[in-house]
């Protein structure tokens, strides 16, 4: 078989039986299993952005690609808001075939809303909904603000303009937990997966205003991208020094 031919029927094995799979029976059922193991997660809120969930402010939350395991427990928005329950999560999720796969394993773990599209392929798509998300306030946005093939930690222009474009506030997102089962340092995004009944603490920081388009000022990238470190290291560093705060 040639080497063409192979990777043909490889694809077609990955894409139309592997991944529909395991995404539709194993990974919910794995992911449902591991959040019994953080049942003892906690969440909190900056007082301002507490004050925009509880008055139903459509809002941007931003997370980083290697913190994807906050995203386990959709139960965390309700932990910091009814609002949430009228005002549901909308993941961005690009739109592959890899994103497919992500969007069914969102699905199954209690995010069935999604907008498919981004950097490029389905972008325009993309940004239509989003604009339709807020103003029709029909739900909040999660974005991985670094995904999704990196580089790490550094943000991409595309959401920034639209939170300006738009007025909505980025809401920095981040998850603690003081063991980890994986740390995976070959992944670019160093992903990481909290140990068996190691507690879980979400923190929703400071709700971040973009006063100006990117496109503009090239320095407005850089000031959100500082910012959404600057609360990760700061959640992190927090609960090291006391894995009881509730920062």
């Amino acid at each position: 078989m040639s080497e063409k031919g192979f990777a043909h029927y490889y694809n077609i094995f990955k894409y139309d039986v592997a991944l529909p799979f395991f995404s539709k029976q194993l990974a919910p059922a794995f992911l449902n299993h591991v959040r019994g193991w953080w049942r003892r997660s906690t969440w909190d809120a900056h007082p301002e952005t507490q004050a925009l969930l509880d008055a139903g402010t459509p809002v941007i939350f931003a997370i980083w690609h290697g913190q994807m395991f906050t995203l386990v427990h959709p139960q965390w928005m309700e932990g910091v808001s009814e609002s949430a329950q009228t005002l549901p999560p909308y993941v961005l999720i690009s739109q592959s075939r890899d994103g497919d796969f992500i969007a069914n394993v969102a699905k199954h773990i209690g995010f069935p809303h999604s907008i498919r599209g981004a950097h490029g392929r389905g972008g325009s798509k993309a940004v239509v909904e989003i604009q339709a998300l807020f103003t029709e306030k029909k739900g909040h946005l999660i974005c991985l603000m670094d995904g999704p093939r990196g580089p790490k930690h550094e943000a991409k222009k595309g959401i920034v303009n639209l939170a300006f474009q738009l007025g909505v506030p980025i809401i920095p997102v981040a998850g603690v937990s003081p063991h980890h089962w994986f740390k995976f340092r070959s992944a670019w995004d160093d992903f990481e997966i909290p140990s068996m009944f190691s507690q879980v603490h979400v923190d929703l920081g400071k709700p971040i205003w973009v006063e100006s388009s990117v496109d503009e000022d090239e320095s407005v990238l850089a000031q959100v991208n500082e910012t959404l470190v600057s609360h990760l290291k700061t959640t992190l560093s927090r609960y090291a020094q006391n894995p009881q705060n509730r920062l």
